[in-house]
């Protein structure tokens, strides 16, 4: 079964700000299309995060997967699961984060990445590919849409998986961002 990692992220590739952060991000109002959101939450059985992502998901006024099962993985939280608890056979959400990203990109449990590019350069912060050990080529899939606030901030989401050395290498060129 596939597992996703589906993340919003700067141009430096960081998925929040130095103090965990999230006020980068566009207002998801101003957002004409879901980019790939609302079929990845009908298609995936299993929600994993981190300590970071959980605490920020449970301030919120409501839990934002009230349908999925959710695995916090941390060994500092009294409700969070070892990494190698996980069920990895099923399709399986990797929100964040940036550790446990590193760990299951390492691990070799990502098979797709829907990474929604955001024109903003943050210096610092959670950065989960500089946690990765091995060097991994993708294959771009799709341009999954492109949404604009204002007239000048334009986000594009693209989606990408491992090479399978039978299919095609490139189905899609890559879009440009501004």
């Amino acid at each position: 079964m596939p597992v996703h990692l589906y993340s919003a992220v700067s141009l430096d590739a960081a998925v929040a700000g130095p103090k965990h952060e999230l006020d980068w991000l566009a207002d998801p109002s101003t957002i004409a299309e879901d980019l790939g959101y609302n079929r990845l939450l009908a298609t995936v059985e299993v929600i994993v995060m981190g300590r970071n992502t959980w605490e920020f998901c449970a301030s919120l006024e409501t839990w934002p997967y009230p349908d999925h099962e959710c695995i916090l993985v941390s060994s500092t939280h009294p409700e969070g699961r070892r990494f190698d608890e996980v069920p990895w056979e099923k399709e399986v959400w990797v929100v964040g984060g940036a550790r446990l990203i590193g760990a299951a990109m390492d691990a070799g449990h990502v098979t797709r990445m829907t990474l929604t590019v955001h024109p903003v350069v943050l210096g610092q912060g959670a950065i989960p590919f500089t946690t990765t050990k091995a060097r991994t080529s993708w294959r771009l899939v799709a341009e999954i849409g492109k949404y604009r606030s204002g007239t000048a901030f334009r986000t594009c989401s693209i989606m990408v998986d491992l090479p399978d050395p039978d299919g095609p290498t490139i189905r899609y060129k890559c879009p440009t961002i501004f």
